[in-house]
């Protein structure tokens, strides 16, 4: 099964606990026969759903529009990672691997996304969160 687009969804970092100081990333995409999967990693658990009706669809796809605070697309271009997932295994590392790239945090797999051609389809291009928007270091 192979993806023809991938979409990535961003959160935004909470300080509630150590695990959100640097957000969360998830993935999700679709195949040649109109399957969506949809892959959302956590610390304790990975969460994976397989959609192919249209409402299910949708209704993920909404979800995920409400959440992301950004959500990225890009077109995997076949390249593969010789070696397997490596430690430790966070949810920028899943994800990244699903397109080929090596990635520690979910910035560092958006920077590498947005240099490899992703296409910003919802929230802020630049990289910013909301609250930060027309603020200067």
């Amino acid at each position: 099964m192979n993806l023809i687009e991938v979409y990535f969804g961003f959160h935004r970092p909470y300080s509630s606990s150590f695990r959100g100081w640097f957000g969360h990333v998830e993935a999700w995409g679709y195949t040649e026969d109109d399957n969506w999967l949809f892959i959302d990693p956590w610390l304790s658990e990975t969460r994976l759903y397989v959609c192919h009706r249209h409402d299910d669809v949708v209704e993920m796809m909404a979800v995920r529009y409400a959440t992301c605070e950004s959500i990225l697309k890009i077109r995997p271009n076949g390249q593969k990672l010789r070696f397997p997932l490596h430690f430790p295994m966070n949810c920028a590392t899943i994800c990244g691997h699903l397109v080929g790239m090596r990635a520690f945090t979910p910035s560092g797999l958006r920077r590498k996304l947005l240099a490899n051609g992703a296409e910003v389809i919802h929230g802020c291009p630049e990289g910013r969160s909301r609250g930060q928007e027309g603020q200067t270091a």
